[in-house]
């Protein structure tokens, strides 16, 4: 009598390893691609989120205050080009309704020391500051650690102050900002996220 065999063969077993470590294979790459994923998601988030509070911050001052005209020509800086256009500036003055001077710049994390004039963005580990007590006191920073500025951009409209009672310019003071953050998770997930804004002063002194 001849007896059923059981158990699997040699080539058999083969296969089936070789589908495990194929299958095996795919579900790692989906699970660390999905990973890579979030990680870039929770990125895109944090420098997203901190570019708006930021803007939001220095749109509202903007908006209640006016271009400080005076510093701008104290520090040399100039508001427009060779040819006459709104020149990009690396910050950003504004004297707020109680006639405090508020200045806005990108500079390497942690730095405290004055402002030094209309220095660009650092290429890397750069944050959003904001002065406290004028121009030259107190610094705080706007981003958070999770997110570097990379480009900070200010263009003001009019490039003269228009509110003197001699001025010939007729135009209510714009600004426009554009920020560029990049949010930080590993080397290979950072995600560069670039918001604009431009608002107009209610401060109507004529």
């Amino acid at each position: 009598m001849i007896r059923s065999r059981t158990g699997f063969t040699l080539l058999e077993v083969v296969l089936a390893l070789g589908i495990f470590a194929i299958l095996s294979v795919v579900v790692i790459d989906v699970y660390f691609s999905s990973g890579r994923e979030e990680r870039r998601g929770v990125a895109r988030s944090q420098g997203a989120g901190s570019a708006r509070f930021a803007l939001e911050v220095m749109a509202r001052e903007a908006r209640l205050g006016v271009p400080d005209y005076a510093y701008y020509v104290e520090q040399r800086i100039p508001l427009v080009d060779g040819s006459g256009n709104p020149r990009a500036l690396s910050m950003l003055a504004v004297v707020l309704p109680d006639n405090t001077t508020r200045v806005y710049r990108c500079v390497t994390r942690g730095t405290t020391s004055a402002l030094a004039g209309d220095v660009a963005c650092p290429a890397s580990n750069g944050e959003l500051q904001r002065s406290l007590t004028g121009a030259a006191g107190t610094w705080e920073s706007l981003t958070i650690e999770e997110a570097e500025v990379t480009s900070f951009q200010v263009f003001v409209t009019p490039s003269s102050d228009p509110f003197p009672a001699d001025s010939t310019v007729n135009q209510q003071p714009k600004t426009t900002v554009s920020l560029v953050t990049v949010g930080i998770g590993n080397v290979e997930d950072e995600v560069r996220t670039h918001f604009q804004t431009t608002v107009s002063s209610r401060n109507y002194v004529r």
